[in-house]
């Protein structure tokens, strides 16, 4: 049972009742979060009145038709349905949510252990805290949250209890109590310090105390984000903001996360014999700490990519997560195990017929996004012998030679890019990028000016032309092509790179200041 859009189906011998929403954004905002389902039952009619007002968008006699099903029908089984739907008009609708929220409360209490609480949890702590009620919805997020990670019917998902707990947590930062804030991250990483979300969870802890002045406590915080999840981007981000503090507040020792990094530099660029070496040396280093479990996890996964055999690290990591109480070190498990069933996925598929293009599609990317880019070029290889016009497979098998740093293989296949899809701007950009990385500047110019002659609409080439001309020096091409890019692409964080390099260029000198 999904969570989305919904109808409710009422079944009859003679007639049926159908409450279905179509073309209309008002509804499908009411309709949000309700679970379908076909209910059969007997005498309804002030439920039917109620759905044929809400179809006709006639709220205020939608919400008397269900009040009074409500009150003739307690005990129905369309009790809940008719709740959900008037405390919905009120919240979406009426924006009523003192009103909304009294029916939620209500709802919840009178349906534990039901989807019913399940969804009402949800809505009743959004409607305290559109009141500002942050302190009652804490009360209501913090219990909800305890349920809700021990259910096991599919309809709770980790992403939803997430949402919660950051909602918690919000409503803790909004009253600024600091100690509830602790306390909420202690007791989630306690209870479990190796699920995806963990990462996050320490750096936010870390965070909190540095947020209260704590120094040493948020030292020893950051200190395990570096020592748990070392693959995490939080380890990093660390490592680039909190380093100095962590080495004057807790003596903190950065060699061995240097050399963890760069052994997954080697790992990645396919260079396994010395990744294997380097981090063997931060075994030894951090033997009887939480680094020593993500470093036994990158072996697995070199022995992988050696292999290509997504069967056994799927295998291994479903029947050892014991041996990994922080998860695979910062790496996404769920993420990983979806890639690794999509290689099997892709293989079964192929046993049955070696001439079917999209299996190579999907074991290709598979193991690309893996990191396992002797294995992709194998599929992407096999690809283009089976499908030689087909410019994904060129595409991609040049951008696998472009991570394993073999630049000119990388640039072949770009070529091979180039004659099939000619009329494409991105076959230029993609042997630009290729020529760029080699550091070939001259080259990287030549196709990144034939992408936007092919099509001058075309942002990429703006953006990397603006970038090379500056390491140049030449800032009057750095302003006419980043000027450009912005005009096509206003967003993300290239766009407020390319406004911050303009920026500096069109700051006033100090001799301007002084006249």
């Amino acid at each position: 049972m999904n969570s989305g859009f919904f109808y409710i189906r009422e079944v009859y011998v003679k007639r049926s009742i159908i409450w279905l929403c179509k073309g209309s954004t008002i509804l499908f905002v009411l309709l949000w979060f309700f679970p379908p389902s076909i209910i059969e039952a007997a005498d309804v009619a002030a439920f039917e009145r109620g759905n044929d007002f809400l179809r006709q968008e006639d709220y205020a006699e939608a919400l008397s038709a269900y009040d009074a099903f409500v009150k003739e029908n307690p005990q129905h089984h369309l009790v809940p349905a008719a709740m959900w739907t008037m405390a919905k008009i009120h919240l979406a609708i009426n924006n009523d949510y003192e009103k909304a929220a009294e029916i939620f409360e209500k709802l919840m209490n009178e349906n534990v252990d039901t989807e019913w609480e399940i969804f009402a949890f949800d809505r009743l702590g959004y409607c305290l805290e559109q009141r500002e009620k942050w302190k009652e919805a804490a009360d209501v997020y913090d219990p909800a949250i305890r349920k809700l990670s021990s259910a096991s019917d599919g309809v709770v998902t980790v992403a939803w209890i997430n949402g919660l707990k950051n909602r918690l947590l919000s409503c803790y930062r909004t009253t600024q109590d600091y100690d509830r804030i602790i306390l909420t991250y202690r007791e989630i990483l306690f209870e479990n310090p190796g699920a995806s979300s963990a990462p996050e969870d320490q750096y936010n802890l870390a965070q909190t105390y540095l947020d209260m002045n704590d120094s040493k406590a948020a030292a020893e915080n950051f200190a395990l984000v570096v020592e748990r999840y070392p693959v995490s981007g939080y380890a990093q981000r660390v490592n680039a903001e909190q380093a100095d503090m962590l080495t004057s507040q807790v003596g903190y020792d950065w060699d061995a996360y240097s050399t963890f990094q760069s052994a997954l530099e080697l790992s990645q660029t396919g260079q396994y014999e010395e990744a294997l070496t380097q981090f063997e040396e931060v075994f030894e280093a951090k033997r009887d700490k939480g680094m020593a479990h993500a470093v036994r996890f990158q072996k697995e996964l070199i022995e992988y990519r050696k292999s290509g055999d997504a069967a056994a690290l799927r295998d291994k990591v479903a029947s050892s997560r014991d041996d990994y109480p922080y998860g695979l070190g910062g790496v996404n498990v769920a993420q990983l195990d979806n890639l690794l069933g999509g290689i099997i996925e892709a293989q079964e598929a192929l046993a049955v017929d070696p001439e079917y293009v999209g299996g190579y599609v999907q074991m290709g990317q598979c193991y690309y996004f893996t990191q396992a880019y002797d294995r992709a070029i194998e599929a992407y290889e096999k690809g283009v012998s089976i499908a030689p016009d087909n410019s994904y497979f060129y595409n991609m098998l040049g951008y696998s030679y472009v991570n394993l740093q073999r630049y000119d293989d990388a640039i072949s296949s770009f070529q091979g890019l180039i004659d099939v899809a000619p009329d494409d701007p991105n076959s230029y950009d993609s042997m630009a990028e290729g020529y760029y990385l080699k550091g070939d500047t001259t080259m990287a110019i030549q196709f990144y000016e034939r992408a936007l002659a092919t099509d001058s609409t075309f942002g990429n080439p703006y953006y990397m032309l603006g970038q090379i001309y500056y390491g140049r020096g030449q800032n009057e091409k750095v302003i006419t092509h980043l000027s450009r890019f912005l005009e096509l692409e206003g967003g993300g964080f290239r766009a407020q790179n390319a406004q911050s390099l303009l920026d500096s260029l069109n700051a006033p000198s100090s001799s301007d200041v002084e006249q």
